[in-house]
């Protein structure tokens, strides 16, 4: 069944029958094939049938994963003998200087001074748990 469209002025179109009359005709774009899609050398001639250009395609691109490619052979001389040359690096230690606790002057300062130190001195007791709010 042909496929007809109704133009906006209300013309029937037949889609099949356009492109098969301009199938050879070059397609806009920066490709360089035409609207059948052959690839188009200088001058519009057709180099590389759509046919063949889908045959290479799908003989670089298998649907099967390769997992391990095959690799060149390399001989015996030619391969290098790995070494490990790897040295752990040693961490700076630096000593750490005592904490110490800043000078303060007059009475008030002193005294606050003192008791931060003496709480600090102090364990501290753990906090009673929490009572659970049963609800309705």
């Amino acid at each position: 069944m042909p496929r007809t469209y109704r133009t906006a002025n209300g013309k029937q179109v037949n889609m099949d029958s356009l492109l098969a009359a301009n199938e050879k005709e070059i397609a806009i774009g920066n490709m360089g094939v035409n609207a059948r899609g052959d690839l188009l050398g200088p001058g519009g001639t057709i180099e590389k049938t759509k046919d063949k250009v889908m045959q290479d395609y799908y003989k670089l691109n298998t649907p099967v994963a390769v997992d391990n490619p095959p690799q060149p052979r390399q001989h015996a001389e030619n391969k290098k003998q790995l070494e490990d040359d790897w040295e752990d690096p040693t961490p700076e230690v630096t000593p750490e200087e005592p904490k110490t606790r800043p000078m303060v002057r007059g009475s008030l300062a002193s005294t606050v001074a003192q008791t931060k130190a003496d709480q600090d001195l102090v364990p501290k007791e753990p906090k009673p748990p929490k009572k659970k709010i049963e609800r309705f």
